[in-house]
């Protein structure tokens, strides 16, 4: 979510328009405390992902639920995504809230160094053989405003992402989903295992956060 606000304020050119919909102090975000049932849980679906990279598994759908996708944020070892963001699931619905410093985004030059693009959002997604649409934008807020229908419009569309420059070994990810989709608060995932394996055949997903991999827990 964060790189499509971000894609979209790159071609933003007036500076009176950026500083409507930014802010000297970014949002504060709390993450979730992880339940150690909720970790097992997904030591044991990243573990399972990481075999079936390997075509040693054949489990290729996988759900997890609105808690778990919360503790995969709150885990995160890099700090400018684990301060910058919180997510869970609500409904049909991704929920959230981040900060975007402009300073990733190259509007030092403009003077505008030091500035958050803060987001709130709840939309749902769709993944279908590899393709990415947004069904609905229930919230879109740029600095605690509404973002304007224009901005909605660009995401809520077949394809978002069909614009995007892309490159290949991510593009090779994306197709190896061959379904993803939200119900009853739940993140439903299907990989092509075909597909799935050639996307990692040079690296294995990346493990849980704070977990060991399959392969490290094989070694002695």
């Amino acid at each position: 979510v964060l790189v499509f606000v971000g894609s979209y304020a790159t071609t933003i050119k007036l500076k009176n328009i950026v500083l409507d919909f930014t802010t000297t102090t970014p949002i504060k975000i709390e993450q979730a405390e992880v339940n150690p049932k909720d970790l097992e849980s997904l030591q044991k679906k990243f573990t399972d992902i990481e075999l079936l990279s390997k075509g040693s598994s054949n489990q290729t759908k996988y759900e997890f639920s609105a808690a778990e996708v919360a503790a995969v944020v709150a885990m995160a070892p890099n700090p400018e995504l684990k301060d910058n963001l919180s997510l869970t699931l609500n409904g049909s619905n991704f929920i959230g809230r981040g900060n975007l410093p402009l300073d990733l985004l190259g509007f030092n030059s403009y003077g505008l160094g030091g500035r958050y693009l803060t987001v709130e959002f709840e939309f749902s997604p769709q993944i279908q053989e590899g393709v990415l649409d947004i069904i609905d934008i229930k919230t879109l807020k740029f600095n605690g405003n509404d973002a304007p229908d224009a901005v909605k419009n660009q995401f809520k569309e077949k394809n978002v992402l069909k614009k995007t420059k892309m490159k290949v070994e991510h593009q090779q990810k994306l197709q190896a989903i061959k379904s993803l989709k939200i119900e009853n608060s739940k993140l439903v995932v299907e990989f092509d295992k075909e597909k799935f394996i050639e996307a990692f055949k040079d690296a294995p997903p990346p493990p849980l956060p704070g977990a060991a991999s399959e392969s490290e827990q094989s070694q002695p």
